[in-house]
């Protein structure tokens, strides 16, 4: 095999390079096009976290406009001047973020920053927000009066009428932003899987072309052998590791890059085996020194006057790999809590609904919301709320049991799956020590902070047997839990009306 890489130059140089130009011009060009993809993947990505983050956090900001009309009307003095105020940043916000989702602009993020979004292009989308929109533009004039509660008081008849207005619009609101939620999941996944596609065909013309590149070289290898500097040159310019073997395995030739990768390769006792693992989940390279790293490998045959030619083309993709790792996690989890966002918590409870209904077991979903943390996070700075958050989750993680689901929807909202409950009065257990352990007390900064839960409960296949009316049922259920008094929970079951699906 040595013969491949050992030519003399002649007359017929000029041709061969010719041979080959166009192939590696277009396998260089659909190398760089397969990794501008990943890069295009990653952004839009990246991209549709934020937009699914922020619609979700719209859900959030229609419940706390609810809650805070409904509080400025109950009480009076300062608490009453706070949820006005509280209303008044609600409604900007929330304002502020549906005009950038439809037109394009700037809102603010998670973390109260500064944060700019392309107004979307996607019809489906857009027909969620343009009805948003002219809802929210028909409740305009009432919720401007909120707006300057400061410079012209409202009387107590003109706030009963915006908190009668609010109130009603609310729960089309909710659907609205949850579709928008929806819509933007699907969005993103259906995007990221058509690049993947196109991503895919670029890396199949560039494995043609290096083929084509690969045949036409050795092509001329009969006509002379002066062109060993071009060969080696070529097959050292490419950014991919190339190995070749024989029938045997024992590698006989590797390309620069696979050196730089590999470190010294003995040509008379390396095996491709020795520096390629194969396992059930992952391909591993191994180099000189022991390093392993995972590698994107495929192999081919060449076959020239009844000679086969064993080649083997290899990349390193560890930290393509850490990067989707990572996007994974962060579109499946809450960035701050570590816990399971609203995606995969959905994904969770279908998941175990299905098993719930084929085993013929009870399953709860509880919808949690803290008591006092606004105060706390307005009072002592979002970074002190941040440490409750985390705290929080960590001691709702320690209420259940490992097969069951702790997940943060956004803000103070959790939510938790009981699967394959055995009885009715674990469900209270459960809630009760919720209850105990949410209310201990956490200390910061040497300050002993006391915030409680309220807790929403809907049972399967007691209440309903659909997942997203389970959750309607158990946040309808923990707001009763509020009104009547907070610090306790409400089964979905106890609820006056019906919620519908």
């Amino acid at each position: 095999m040595a013969y491949l890489l050992n030519f003399s130059w002649d007359k017929t140089l000029k041709q061969s390079l010719k041979s080959v130009l166009w192939p590696v011009i277009l396998f260089v060009l659909f190398d760089c096009g397969a990794f501008a993809m990943n890069y295009v993947i990653s952004n839009r990505l990246s991209a549709y976290a934020i937009s699914i983050n922020l619609a979700g956090r719209q859900r959030m900001l229609t419940q706390r406009m609810a809650k805070a009309v409904l509080l400025a009307d109950t009480e009076i003095g300062q608490p009453k001047q706070l949820a006005l105020k509280e209303l008044a940043e609600t409604i900007r916000l929330f304002e502020r973020t549906l005009l950038a989702f439809y037109q394009g602009g700037t809102t603010l993020d998670g973390d109260y920053k500064p944060i700019t979004l392309s107004a979307s292009n996607e019809s489906n989308i857009q027909a969620l927000i343009l009805p948003a929109l002219i809802m929210w533009k028909d409740l305009k004039p009432d919720v401007d009066m909120l707006l300057t509660w400061r410079d012209k008081p409202l009387t107590t008849t003109q706030l009963r009428h915006v908190r009668n207005r609010l109130v009603a619009a609310n729960r089309e609101l909710l659907q609205k932003m949850d579709a928008m939620t929806s819509t933007l999941e699907q969005a993103a996944i259906a995007n990221a899987t058509q690049l993947r596609l196109y991503q895919r065909l670029f890396l199949i013309i560039a494995f043609i072309n290096f083929i084509i590149i690969f045949t036409r070289l050795r092509s001329n290898i009969r006509h002379s052998i002066q062109n060993n500097a071009t060969m080696r040159a070529i097959f050292n310019s490419i950014d991919s590791c190339i190995l070749l073997y024989d029938k045997t395995g024992l590698i006989i030739s590797a390309n620069q890059a696979a050196i730089v990768l590999f470190g010294e390769l003995k040509f008379d006792s390396t095996y491709i085996h020795d520096v390629l693992l194969s396992s059930e989940l992952q391909m591993m390279g191994v180099t000189s020194s022991g390093h392993r790293f995972k590698a994107k490998v495929n192999h081919f045959q060449v076959v020239q006057d009844d000679q086969v030619i064993n080649i083997c083309t290899v990349q390193d993709v560890s930290e393509q790999h850490d990067k989707e790792q990572t996007l994974t996690r962060l579109a499946f989890h809450d960035a701050l809590t570590g816990l399971p966002n609203r995606l995969l918590f959905y994904e969770r409870l279908e998941h175990d609904l299905l098993h719930a209904k084929r085993n013929q077991h009870l399953l709860a979903v509880l919808f949690l919301d803290l008591d006092g943390f606004k105060q706390i996070n307005d009072s002592l700075g979002h970074e002190t709320g941040d440490q409750v958050l985390k705290m929080v989750a960590e001691r709702l993680r320690s209420c259940c049991r490992e097969d069951d689901t702790v997940a943060r929807l956004g803000g103070d909202e959790f939510t938790m799956i009981l699967a394959s409950v055995q009885a009715m009065h674990n469900i209270d257990l459960v809630a009760n020590v919720i209850l105990k352990e949410l209310g201990k007390g956490y200390v910061l900064n040497n300050q002993n902070l006391v915030i409680s839960v309220s807790i929403g409960i809907a049972l399967y296949p007691n209440d309903h047997i659909d997942a997203s009316v389970l959750i309607k049922l158990a946040d309808a259920a923990m707001y009763k839990a509020k009104m009547a008094g907070k610090n306790n929970y409400c089964k979905a079951s106890e609820l006056s009306y019906s919620v519908p699906p």
